[in-house]
């Protein structure tokens, strides 16, 4: 069997579409293995998938942090700063230690946005990454910016030309201060990998590593932005009913992007075409030095 590894942090809304895709991985005969935080491995394992914890768990973070859990979880939704320094940064070092070693053997790394240690991982190991968005704020369009606090001063839509304009140029301050504020810890771990720095943005911008970025929302809610990166689809929603213990739902939309079951990756499985080949049985490990479509192409 082929090993994919799928990586996510945050809550159960977080998880759960990922147990969804990582049941249909395995009908499919992939080895799947959800990389997640200590506490949802259970729950991992529960619907019948291998766990393993890259991040600890909620409980831990509250200890850590000094806070009840619904002080913590208010916290980390109204303030996207103290989300990214007194939790993610903290965790990328040790985070991206456990993600590697659960990669051994693996072909595939599909990851969570939020996962910053996946792009460090899958270019080190030279595998294919798949990006996960689950809902549209997280593709930080200038059509559609996020209505959160933190994105307050953004033209919000419908936008016009100039209201976009407004938009792409506070994305462009905001990509300045995390790559000031970010990149000597991002790079220190990738220096410990052997790679050379990066000039990204961490959440604002699509890892470069990426081979395709999975939109796993409906149309319905929000159609395709003008600005996705190009290997970007909306796919529609994966749904796990943990309560019920009901089979994984996939959208049809997303079920079109998955190989047939029972059989080998399809010839006519174009959107995904290259990972298709990454998992090919002939396929070498491809060069690190290489990048984009060239990879494949």
């Amino acid at each position: 069997m082929r090993k994919i590894v799928l990586a996510t942090v945050g809550s159960l809304g977080d998880l759960h579409p990922f147990i969804a895709i990582g049941l249909a991985l395995k009908a499919r005969r992939f080895a799947v293995v959800l990389a997640v935080p200590a506490d949802h491995v259970a729950k991992v394992e529960a619907a019948g998938l291998t766990g393993v914890a890259i991040v600890g768990g909620f409980d831990a973070l509250t200890e850590t942090l000094g806070m009840p859990p619904d002080q913590v979880a208010k916290r980390i939704m109204s303030n996207q700063t103290y989300l990214m320094n007194r939790i993610l940064m903290p965790w990328l070092a040790d985070s991206t230690t456990a993600l590697d070693d659960a990669m051994e053997g693996a072909v595939a790394l599909v990851a969570s946005l939020f996962v910053f240690a996946a792009p460090i991982v899958a270019e080190a190991r030279g595998v294919p990454l798949v990006n996960v968005r689950l809902q549209p704020m997280a593709t930080f369009s200038a059509y559609a910016p996020p209505r959160t606090p933190d994105f307050a001063m953004m033209a919000h839509a419908p936008t016009g030309p100039i209201g976009r304009a407004w938009n792409r140029s506070v994305y462009r301050v905001m990509r300045g201060v995390l790559r000031h504020r970010y990149g000597r810890p991002v790079d220190a771990v990738r220096k410990i990998r052997g790679l050379p720095p990066s000039r990204q943005a961490l959440l604002l911008e699509t890892p470069e590593s990426a081979d395709l970025t999975l939109c796993c929302y409906s149309p319905a809610i929000a159609p395709r932005q003008p600005d996705l990166p190009d290997n970007a689809r909306v796919t529609g929603f994966a749904i796990f009913d943990s309560d019920t213990g009901a089979p994984e739902t996939l959208d049809p939309a997303l079920e079109a992007f998955l190989p047939p079951v029972h059989r080998r990756w399809s010839s006519h499985w174009d959107p995904l075409r290259r990972l298709r080949l990454a998992t090919s049985t002939t396929l070498q490990p491809r060069p690190r030095e290489r990048s984009g479509c060239a990879r494949y192409c």
